[in-house]
């Protein structure tokens, strides 16, 4: 299922954000935002939606703003509420056409909204 043709191109383009999109609806691609304690982290596992190579991507959104136990937060992590918005770059470890020297990766970004299970 992987297309080792597929060139590096480094884009944002929506598209790909689009296409994540469809890939978590139909559970291709996975992802999960966990809060604890104040410290949000996310994974996002799958096929990146561009050269369909295997991702896996793990991030900390964000850190207790505050030692004051009514005052944790998110901080910048969410846009709104409790959505957690991560930007993904594409990690295969794959080589790609055209991809800078020890590059591997198709060179693709998108974006994934998930909403925060837990107390923050």
């Amino acid at each position: 299922m992987d297309d080792p043709e597929v060139p590096y191109l480094k884009t944002s383009a929506y598209e790909w954000t689009a296409r994540a999109f469809e890939m978590l609806e139909a559970g291709t691609l996975t992802a999960a935002v966990f809060a604890t304690d104040g410290i949000v982290s996310t994974r996002v596992e799958g096929p990146c939606p561009r050269c369909t190579h295997h991702l896996g991507d793990r991030q900390t959104a964000s850190a207790v703003s505050s030692l004051l136990p009514d005052e944790r937060g998110l901080g910048d992590a969410t846009a709104t509420g409790n959505v957690v918005q991560i930007d993904v770059t594409c990690a295969c470890g794959e080589p790609h056409a055209g991809a800078p020297e020890a590059t591997q990766s198709c060179g693709v970004s998108f974006r994934i909204e998930l909403e925060v299970d837990g107390t923050a």
